[in-house]
């Protein structure tokens, strides 16, 4: 399956927190199928970690693409 991508613009100072999963493993496919992508966490186009907290400013842009899910079966 297809993961999201989202992109947050600040327009205040914000502290944020990020909590997410499947950064640096992909998800597995089952039954021979592929494994899904990883996803990935940046602020201004830099990398961040999948955990952490970090304080964003005014013109921020934080992107948040979510792993896509592994497939089912051989294609």
């Amino acid at each position: 399956g297809h993961g999201i991508v989202r992109e947050y613009q600040f327009l205040q100072p914000t502290t944020v927190t990020l909590l997410t999963e499947r950064r640096h493993h992909r998800p597995w496919g089952a039954f021979g199928a592929e494994g899904g992508k990883s996803g990935c966490n940046e602020l201004n186009g830099q990398p961040l970690g999948a955990k952490q907290t970090l304080q964003a400013l005014p013109g921020d842009v934080l992107t948040i693409a979510t792993p896509g899910g592994g497939g089912w079966g051989r294609t």
